[in-house]
């Protein structure tokens, strides 16, 4: 039961929501300096946002501070009421003990600092908070309650994660939408309601563009075609030769009209409707922009939604098309040549079912259908010379029961504002706005809700992971990692941006989430997911990503790991494949190679019958380890590079997988920014700091029986700058902190008082972050003389290493050497150990 209340505390301080109300910020006479809009405490956290006149704004609570780094605007606040500028803030300050601690707001002014307490929730406030986390807890426990009773009858590692996931404890804070597999499903096409089309093709200068549209037209239009082109009187002399050469080379298929003066977009637009619908009244009219380049067999895809006589418009997707862009909603992307091909080459393989709807067309590229063309008419004229027409009739739209949809199944690209420059473009966007929000108010929160719901997340991913095939600069990284943080997730997210700055995208799948695969594309202001279970489904969106380089990081967690090596080698065939030894999940199911009773015995040999080196697959069938070396095995195998992060993993693997030792890179770790040296505390108690979160393998149990020990002799204390894993119960000597930071150390070190360090982990890591930041601070560090951990200790001078045997830790021992360093070391000095210096 022990077990089960310290799971439940730490889902609550996971999932427990607590919001408090608005709070002017004011100064001991009264001055209105500001105002705390919201504060919210969540999952270890408190976000602040509000308002101020201070120059700035910083957060603090014992021990901690955060520093208000943007400022944001807000027109919503007169600064003449409030007698200085004001700028909004937002603060996310992780906070571990949630409203119980005392949270101030330090306000810098020219005339000094104001400190403000924030007011903590009312009790009204706190109790609906626990409802709705006692009611999410009970949703959680019904979904996973096959899991959880897994786990309390055999604890291991694998059955954990499970629960982990269940509870919804892992650590990635964006949870991905379910990648709508349905997209890929096999199809024969969609029956024609209409044979021809009308295009209407207003032109403003811009000829070279201009050509590659119009030939793009005549090449890869698959209906039967007439195009209405308007030209509004473009000063360029290309432009009027080009045009008539151009209609002559179609005859019949071409009415051409020349304005004696500009008139502007939407006339244009309104000339080429009203043709368009006096000589084919029944044929569905595309708006189509002069940079607007078609693909092949674009028509017929383009007007498919229509055969829902309820469809008042259909726009595809483009690299340039506001909420319609892709990879990401609303920013624009330049394509090297032939890349929307290529994208469009996965955008035809989609299925044509579940047209979204969407809040309005976009006018680059736009169907409209005759029977709503006959109903609206052309576009208002009250938007001048162009931008929020498109808005107002697709809104019009809507108001009678029409739908506006985006075709998926399409992809053009949009040169973008080559047609009519950009002097006076936002000056127009501003006046449409006006016009807009005038007459439809909800129209922008539609736009908003779309896009955080984005339904159309699913083909946007699709699009986007084609987008990344065609644009790569270099071969894309596709990177296998987990969601369940720690140290690898820190340095898989270094050789993310590394793989983005060489490639200009990078691809990560994840296991060990709510579904199987969760596959993310990043980019500079891109990150597209979506999670799925459906294997074939993933690899069917990677498929356009040809040349590829694959990355595993970290597998632990997945459903059925003994297929991961396969996928590897699938994802790999033609490319490149690299593996990363964050921990020893190659080796055994049990990633730190503690047996059954959490005791490393060395490298466990195949024919072990203990239960912690054995699993099963979701099938049932039983994967002994034999059959689990022989499948990671094959991988290895097909690896161009093992890396290792200390001499102690590489000969550990080695030792598993001997052909793969003229693969072994050794690459260690640095520390991602300096650690200053501290000088310990002279006199007072004897206090150990311990770094990381902690559970099982990392010591969690031999931290406990220290600190009982020596709370009977009381002449050492712990600290803990982490957290605990809930199974464990700390005792009285030991404080757990909670998160840190490294920037935070040397003053977590100073307010503790604390003089050495102890690296209590039982298992052999394959690189110890926290070993090499303890070393980092020139205080001495006391560990467990096995893996990468053992190894940094003895090869400085600060170290000192303790035998770990399989009886396990002496603590006795432990806490002698510990009161030998204090008493014969003396005070570490400034410079006794020089800072690890950023990667």
């Amino acid at each position: 039961m022990k077990i089960l209340w310290r799971a439940y505390l730490r889902y609550r301080a996971r999932h427990l929501r607590t919001e408090r109300g608005p709070q002017p910020l004011v100064d001991a006479n009264g001055a209105r300096l500001g105002f705390v809009d919201r504060a919210v405490c969540a999952g270890g956290a408190l976000s602040i946002e509000g308002w101020t006149i201070a120059d700035a704004v910083t957060v603090r609570t014992p021990g901690a501070q955060t520093r208000a780094e943007n400022r944001l605007p807000r027109r919503d606040v007169d600064d003449a009421a409030v007698g200085g500028q004001a700028w909004g803030f937002s603060v996310h300050h992780p906070i571990a003990k949630g409203w119980s601690t005392l949270v101030r707001l330090r306000l810098h002014l020219e005339r000094g600092e104001i400190h403000v307490p924030l007011v903590r929730p009312r009790k009204s406030q706190r109790a609906r908070g626990e409802l709705r986390l006692w009611r999410d807890l009970i949703v959680d426990l019904w979904r996973g309650g096959p899991a959880i009773v897994r786990w309390m009858r055999q604890p291991t590692l694998l059955h954990r994660s499970a629960v982990v996931r269940a509870l919804r404890l892992d650590p990635l804070v964006r949870p991905a939408r379910a990648f709508d597999e349905g997209i890929f499903s096999p199809h024969q096409g969609v029956a024609r309601v209409h044979r021809n089309i009308t295009i209407v093709l207003p032109v403003y200068n811009a000829p070279a563009v201009l050509g590659e549209t119009l030939a793009r037209v005549a090449k890869n239009t698959d209906l039967g075609w007439h195009i209405v082109i308007i030209d509004d009187a473009s000063p360029d002399p290309a432009i009027a030769p080009l045009l008539s050469a151009w209609a002559g080379d179609h005859p019949g298929q071409v009415t051409l009209i020349s304005n004696p003066s500009n008139t502007g977009f939407v006339e244009c637009a309104n000339n080429g409707l009203d043709r368009a619908r006096a000589r084919a009244p029944d044929d569905p009219v595309v708006l189509l922009n002069s940079d607007a380049w078609v693909p092949a067999g674009w028509a017929s895809r383009l007007i498919e939604p229509m055969a829902d006589p309820n469809v008042a418009s259909v726009t595809p997707l483009s690299n340039n098309a506001e909420i319609l862009s892709v990879p990401g909603a609303c920013r624009a992307r330049d394509l090297v040549a032939g890349a929307a091909d290529q994208i469009d080459e996965t955008a035809r393989r989609l299925a044509p079912s579940h047209y979204q709807a969407i809040p309005t067309g976009v006018g680059f590229c736009m169907a409209l259908s005759p029977q709503w063309l006959r109903r609206l008419g052309s576009f208002d004229p009250a938007f001048g010379r162009g931008y929020g027409e498109e808005v107002d009739w697709c809104q019009r739209a809507r108001a009678l029961g029409a739908r506006n949809v985006a075709q998926h199944r399409l992809f053009v690209e949009h040169v973008g504002h080559a047609s009519f420059g950009s002097g006076a473009r936002a000056a127009r966007v501003a006046a449409a706005g006006k016009i807009i929000a005038g007459r439809y108010p909800n129209y922008d929160a539609d736009v908003q809700e779309f896009l955080a719901d984005d339904p159309l997340g699913s083909a946007r991913l699709a699009l986007g992971l084609a987008w990344a095939g065609a644009v790569a600069r270099a071969p894309v990284s596709i990177f296998l990692g987990h969601t369940l943080g720690g140290g690898a997730e820190k340095v898989l997210g270094g050789e993310i941006r590394r793989a983005v700055a060489e490639a200009g995208v990078a691809v990560v799948l994840r296991v060990g989430g709510a579904r199987r695969w969760r596959v993310e594309l990043v980019a500079p202001d891109i990150l597209s997911f979506g999670e799925t279970d459906d294997l074939g489904c993933v690899l069917q969106l990677l498929r356009p990503v040809r040349d590829r380089r694959v990355v595993y990081s970290c597998g632990f967690g997945d459903r059925d790991p003994v297929e991961l090596p396969n996928v590897l080698v699938t994802l790999s065939a033609g490319g490149r494949l690299e593996f990363r030894l964050h921990d020893y999940f190659a080796i055994s199911p049990s990633p730190f190679l503690l047996d059954g009773d959490n005791v490393y015995r060395g490298l466990p040999p195949e024919n072990t019958q203990d239960k912690a080196h054995r699993t099963r697959r979701p099938c049932g069938t039983a994967v002994d380890l034999t059959k689990w070396r022989a499948a990671w095995g094959e991988a290895m195998d097909r690896a161009d590079e093992v890396t290792a992060f200390s001499a102690d993993s590489a000969a550990m693997i080695a030792r598993a997988f001997p052909r793969v030792i003229g693969k072994v890179a050794l690459r260690p770790h640095r520390l991602g920014t300096s650690v200053a040296p501290l000088i310990r505390p002279g006199g007072g108690p004897r206090v150990v700091g311990v770094l990381g979160n902690l559970g099982a393998p990392k010591g969690a149990a031999e931290l406990c029986a220290l600190a009982r020990m020596a709370a009977r002799e009381a002449d050492v204390s712990f600290v803990l700058l982490g957290q605990m894993d809930p199974a464990f119960s700390p005792p009285p000597r030991l404080v757990v902190h909670g998160p840190y930071t490294l920037d935070d150390l040397a003053a977590l070190a100073t307010r503790y008082r604390i003089g050495a360090w102890l690296m209590p982990s039982v298992c052999p890591e394959t690189f110890s972050f926290t070993t090499h930041e303890a070393l980092a601070t020139g205080l001495p560090v006391v560990g467990f003389d096995l893996g990468a951990q053992g190894e940094a200790l003895r090869a400085h001078p600060q170290g000192r290493t303790i035998p770990l045997t399989i009886s396990g830790a002496d603590l006795e021992g432990t806490l002698e050497e510990l009161r030998s360093l204090w008493d014969s070391r003396g005070a570490a000095r400034q410079g006794a150990a020089a800072p690890v210096r950023a990667a």
